[in-house]
């Protein structure tokens, strides 16, 4: 069985439209409705301030605020909520290699931590998302030191 190079250009389309309108840009009506499906899931580490799991077209509005209300104090700038990323499209799904960057308030350098992400797709759009960041504990920290909520 091969791949639909359509359908898996479909796939890295949406992701790119996620985490660049959405996720560096914070604009939600760029990509919001045309990314997620009605009946999403999407799940954080439940330590983090806007960990755990996320369901519907609601759900995914109130994982957005959280995210943004934790990480916008340590992103001042485009350069700090730039995502660096490699999507790796397969039909119905994709895998995400990225790092999440922050302002240290303790040195006020740029800081970043790698994470994975996989994405499941139903009717075109993502049904099911999971980031894995791979140094919790470290991201933990910062917010910490930061006074993050």
């Amino acid at each position: 069985m091969g791949m639909d190079p359509d359908e898996t250009e479909h796939v890295r389309s949406t992701v790119r439209r996620l985490l660049d309108d959405g996720v560096q840009r914070r604009d939600p009506q760029a990509y919001f409705d045309r990314t997620y499906h009605p009946d999403v899931t999407i799940d954080e580490a439940p330590s983090l301030p806007y960990g755990g799991t996320y369901r519907g077209l609601d759900g995914a509005a109130r994982h957005a605020v959280a995210f943004t209300r934790t990480w916008d104090a340590l992103q001042p700038t485009p350069a700090a909520r730039r995502l660096r990323y490699v999507v790796h499209a397969l039909p119905g799904a994709a895998f995400v290699a990225w790092s999440l960057s922050a302002v240290d308030p303790r040195t006020d350098r740029l800081v970043s931590f790698p994470a994975v992400s996989h994405y499941e797709f139903d009717d075109g759009l993502i049904r099911r998302s999971r980031m894995l960041l791979f140094d919790t504990h470290a991201v933990l920290d910062l917010l910490r030191r930061a006074g993050a909520r």
